[in-house]
């Protein structure tokens, strides 16, 4: 095409059978030539649904996880929702619940992730699910009663995973900050500050932080 405005043209007037069947076959195509590149199969999977199919939920998955981390929520969520539907588990609602969160659906993202928790066999993605649910509850929908109590639940059905203890303990901490606990958050988070580089230990550290800051402890926090 000799300017991008002319191939939305000729798209905007295909009727929806044969864009569907195109497509398709550019999912075919590119899927036959092994889709080697990151970006594959997140192209991939959206020509699929644009195509009227649902795809691999393994395929579906992984182009949510990619559409998350890219930060195009809308996108993660559509194929999050198309990978529960073609009967992924427990990362599809993982992801999918996160995804209605941030966007802001709380009521909806408490659904997914408590049919999800609910659903679990795995301990630990029953823990990952029941921390993305409990951060919903105190922060979207203002329930932080059941958020604590869904978190010391999950910490107790957690023996053998440290590192997933530790992310529990970091969101208590956060809930303690935010209720203006500051001496309790700190005292909760900062065992966990050399013990690691993981996202949950970050949250906590984060949390010890401003602690420390509104604390009068500058310092220290410009430290951690």
């Amino acid at each position: 095409m000799a300017h991008p405005l002319y191939g939305e043209v000729v798209r905007a007037g295909l009727p929806a059978r044969r864009r569907q069947e195109i497509f398709g076959q550019l999912a075919d195509v590119l899927e036959a030539r092994g889709a080697h590149r990151r970006e594959d199969v997140l192209r991939v999977a959206v020509w699929r649904l644009d195509a009227g199919g649902g795809g691999r939920p393994e395929l579906l998955v992984a182009a949510a996880r990619q559409a998350h981390a890219a930060h195009d929520i809308s996108l993660g969520v559509r194929l999050s929702e198309a990978a529960l539907a073609a009967g992924a588990g427990d990362d599809a609602a993982h992801i999918l619940g996160v995804g209605l969160d941030d966007l802001g659906e709380h009521e909806r993202a408490e659904e997914v992730l408590r049919a999800g928790e609910e659903k679990a066999t795995d301990p630990r993605w029953r823990a990952r699910l029941s921390l993305a649910r409990a951060d919903n509850l105190f922060r979207g929908l203002g329930r932080a009663d059941d958020a604590r109590e869904l978190v010391r639940n999950a910490e107790l059905r957690i023996v053998d995973d440290p590192m997933l203890r530790n992310g529990l303990v970091a969101l208590r901490a956060t809930f303690l900050l935010f209720e203006g606990r500051l001496t309790e958050a700190m005292g909760l988070v900062e065992p966990l500050l050399g013990e690691g580089t993981d996202v949950a230990y970050a949250q906590g550290a984060l949390a010890g932080s401003v602690a420390m800051a509104l604390g009068g402890r500058a310092n220290e926090a410009v430290q951690v």
